[in-house]
């Protein structure tokens, strides 16, 4: 058997020494279940991966090798590849995705740092520092490639001899190719046959319920060009209830980003933390040329995107946006910490020119004939807007004229209807004026239309039945996730007296500014803002004879991702043990996210997180329980514990991860 792995951690060529059998762990020794393989490649940029199931592993002197076990024996010739002493592997936390090269390269670097707070779980080993390369001790030399025939590959620790030559290895994890050869499975391990001879495969599934089982191993092809992505969670793993300990909130990401310039005076301030928190208006301050700002409003918390509305920017000026770390706080139970370490501030510059609003349409069009009796009059502006006293008026040869008296005005602050309360006669000219100085936009700094608008349209002399305005449909209300793409439905507009076809004229009404693709047809689209938010859609739709409709308005409510509810809670842990010892007790879910773990024996509180360690005073029963919960759902688990004097049992005190069976 050739198996070769010549894989190394790091980048530089220091040496690094085997650990002794004798050496202190920082973490905790992995036993059966803790670790596991989750991928396997056999060509192209060969390489491994192993998902890390449970908290703050030692993983110093974990070996990969294809050391077969025939009969009690093992055969000769085989590469071992040994995780050196490194501090960085004495002690990984539960959720760490460890993915070994067998080449670095550029686009796959090098990374010994499982940074929690910046949502980096992985490992990406490559060769330079870290693995030791070397042979089973029985002869053999380090092979130049992965072999692609009858293969077994073991997860294992060296056993009391220290070696990978003998039968007495701690196994963790086993693979074999489809077919096999007739390698010896270890105790407690299950015969992993992958998918297809020396193919590709990754694991998917629930991998926190215990060691991985056989059906869950899917075929790809093409590494390092296939759909997985060595050192991230494989397709259906969710592995943040794997993951341990607390770190610090802190702000990700801020839109506008810091430096940003040319910013509008209305822009929405959007901001994405490391983990859900929660924060109020008082946890945001804005400041522009040192004169404060009034923050309005905050939406989507908790959670870990928030947005901020806010008073008009005033024009080309230097913005200071600060979020306060004490008014920012965590909503796990794992405290301290609780709030961000420092006060996130950056600055931004607004545009430097505040343009005056101005009329970008109007329906019925300039010089437009045939105009129906019955039209409504429809302005869209460039921004949002207000209005005051006689804005508009209308003067038609035949039927007089029409201040905002002698009609209904509905939309707005960009797209305003007016319906005359009186129709107009057949064959008449009518001339629309709106008022600059009765028009002004909405930003900082107030100001009007630079000058009158005025159009002129005449009316079908058609004296029979007259022309009535279409009917404009934006369709039922949408709820959308953030970043997702939405798709507006103006399709059951209508027009009474057939004429077809309608022109469809869609507006963004209210919310954060996004593009609408194929504003004229009746089914726009858009891709909906990062951050939680409420926007507006108005929708104009024009007749065949040019008689549009009144606005029809639609919401979309952009929502994140409802947490997902919890499933198969279990504990896993020592039934039994002895007065004085700690006994480890490890919560896993089938399904859940953002959960929330709070530990009790015999109802007293006993702490928070996946993982509690409990040392027991006196002999007894105990029950040992947990309950999770998040946003969506809740569930409790339990176990009962017998507890005995220190002088009459002796136990070990692992805590061992269920296997599955079958």
């Amino acid at each position: 058997m050739a198996l070769s792995f010549s894989w190394m951690l790091g980048m530089s060529a220091r040496p690094a020494q085997a650990r002794s059998t004798a050496e202190p762990t920082v973490g905790t020794t992995p036993v059966l279940g803790d670790i596991i393989f989750n991928e396997y490649a056999t060509d192209g940029s060969d390489f491994v991966e192993l998902l890390v199931l449970a908290p703050n592993l030692d993983l110093r002197g974990l070996r990969i090798t294809d050391n077969e076990l025939m009969t009690g024996t093992l055969t000769t010739g085989e590469s071992v590849f040994t995780f050196s002493n490194d501090a960085f592997l004495s002690e990984v936390p539960g959720g760490t995705v460890i993915g070994v090269w067998r080449v670095a390269t550029t686009t796959n670097p090098v990374d010994t740092t499982v940074n929690a707070a910046a949502s980096d779980w992985k490992l990406l080993l490559a060769p330079g520092t870290g693995i030791i390369t070397g042979t089973d001790g029985l002869g053999g030399s380090n092979n130049p490639t992965l072999a692609t025939t009858e293969e077994a590959v073991y997860l294992y620790l060296p056993g009391p001899d220290g070696t990978s030559a003998g039968t007495d290895n701690v196994y963790l994890d086993f693979l074999a190719w489809e077919g096999g050869d007739g390698a010896q499975t270890p105790t407690g391990l299950t015969y992993i046959n992958l998918p297809s001879l020396a193919d590709n495969a990754f694991y998917t599934g629930l991998t926190a319920l215990g060691n991985d089982v056989p059906t869950n191993w899917s075929r790809y092809n093409g590494a390092p060009t296939a759909l997985t992505t060595p050192g991230e969670p494989n397709p259906g793993q969710d592995l943040s209830s794997l993951r341990v300990g607390d770190f610090y909130p802190a702000v990700s990401s801020a839109s506008p980003a810091n430096g940003a310039t040319n910013v509008p005076a209305n822009q929405l301030l959007t901001f994405a933390f490391n983990k859900p928190v929660t924060a109020g208006i008082s946890a945001f301050a804005i400041s522009c040329n040192s004169v404060p700002l009034n923050v309005t409003g905050v939406t989507g918390g908790p959670g870990s995107v928030f947005s901020v509305t806010h008073d008009a920017f005033p024009v080309n000026a230097v913005c200071q946006i600060t979020v306060k770390a004490a008014q920012v706080s965590d909503v796990d139970a794992n405290d301290p910490p609780d709030a961000p370490q420092t006060d996130y501030v950056y600055s931004i510059t607004t545009a430097g020119t505040d343009n005056a609003p101005a009329v970008t349409a109007h329906s019925p069009a300039s010089g437009a004939t045939q105009v129906s009796l019955k039209s409504n009059i429809v302005i869209t502006f460039s921004e949002p807007v207000s209005v005051a006293g006689n804005w508009f008026e209308i003067v038609c040869g035949i039927s007089g004229s029409r201040s905002p008296t002698q009609t209904t005005e509905s939309a707005g602050p960009i797209v305003f209807t007016i319906n005359p309360s009186v129709d107009f006669s057949p064959g008449e000219t009518c001339t629309t004026t709106l008022f600059a100085a009765q028009v002004n936009d909405k930003d900082d700094t107030i100001q009007p239309m630079t000058a009158n608008v005025s159009f002129n349209f005449t009316v079908t002399s058609t004296t029979g039945t007259a022309n009535a305005a279409p009917t404009a449909n934006a369709g039922a209300d949408v709820t959308a996730n953030v970043s997702t793409l939405v798709q507006l439905n103006g399709s059951a507009s209508s027009d009474a007296d057939g004429n077809m076809p309608l022109t469809y004229g869609w507006t963004q009404v209210s919310g954060s500014p996004v593009t609408i693709n194929g504003a004229n047809t009746a089914n726009p689209s858009f891709t909906a803002p990062a951050t939680v938010s409420s926007l507006s859609f108005a929708l104009v739709v024009t007749d065949a004879l040019g008689a549009a409709s009144p606005a029809d308005t639609v919401v979309v409510n952009v929502v994140n991702q409802p947490n997902q509810a919890i499933t198969g809670l279990q504990i896993a842990g020592p039934l039994t043990g002895n007065t004085g010892s700690a006994g480890s007790y490890v919560a896993s879910i089938t399904a859940g996210s953002n959960v929330v773990y709070t530990w009790t024996v015999n109802g007293m509180s006993a702490g928070t997180g996946t993982t509690l360690s409990h040392t027991f005073a006196t002999a007894g029963s105990y029950v040992v329980a947990v309950h999770a919960q998040n946003g969506t759902s809740s569930m409790d688990s339990s176990v009962t514990v017998i507890v005995s004097n220190a002088s009459t049992i002796t136990l070990t005190p692992k805590a061992y991860l269920p296997l599955l069976t079958r």
